[in-house]
């Protein structure tokens, strides 16, 4: 009738603490349930306690069931346990996050970063006519394949700019042997000029 016979908490005891559902009784089967008191969630199993033929010596009861086991249990240490897992994951999950972003930062800043600035360090080298300068060539990634790139067409305007120098010298010295002629020329031409005139 919902009224305790045994607890482990002994004020309990003779207390109704809730209505037993009839279906208990009708199907003789265990009930599972939940309940909210005071703002706790409590788990509850009832099951029934059949009469024997040996319980008929002391029960003297009519029915097939004596009474009911009713087990109760409260969430609150289970919850509690989920929420310190719950932070903890975020915790956790936090950490991982920081870690895998400081190893993703990392390996840009050394297999991109790293890299594009000393190949602009060389631009620059080239910009104020320095050709002698060469990328260092570390991966055959995009990033090496740029680098060899750099190197081959600095490699060009290193040997483009040498060939343009040896033939302006030549150009040079070709006009100041023209020069000398004309001024020999114009020398004779002067000579000759004042015997005739």
């Amino acid at each position: 009738d919902g009224t305790v016979a045994f607890s482990t908490e002994t004020q309990e005891v003779q207390t109704a603490v809730m209505p037993v559902p009839p279906e208990l009784f009708g199907e003789y089967r265990v009930v599972q349930s939940t309940r909210v008191e005071g703002g706790h969630r409590y788990a509850i199993a009832m099951r029934p306690v059949l009469a024997n033929e040996s319980c008929r010596r002391c029960h003297t009861t009519a029915g097939a069931a004596l009474g009911a086991i009713v087990l109760e249990r409260s969430f609150g240490p289970a919850e509690a346990n989920i929420a310190g897992n719950r932070n903890l994951l975020i915790g956790y999950g936090v950490a991982i996050f920081v870690l895998v972003g400081v190893v993703v930062w990392l390996l840009v800043s050394r297999l991109v970063t790293q890299p594009v600035g000393d190949l602009l360090q060389q631009m620059e080298q080239v910009k104020t006519g320095n050709l002698q300068v060469r990328v260092t060539v570390e991966s055959s990634d995009e990033i090496g394949q740029l680098a060899t790139g750099f190197n081959a067409m600095v490699q060009s305007l290193d040997t483009t700019t040498r060939e343009l120098r040896e033939a302006h010298e030549k150009q040079i010295q070709q006009a100041g042997k023209l020069a000398s002629i004309g001024e020999l020329a114009s020398g004779i031409a002067h000579e000759i000029r004042n015997p005739l005139a």
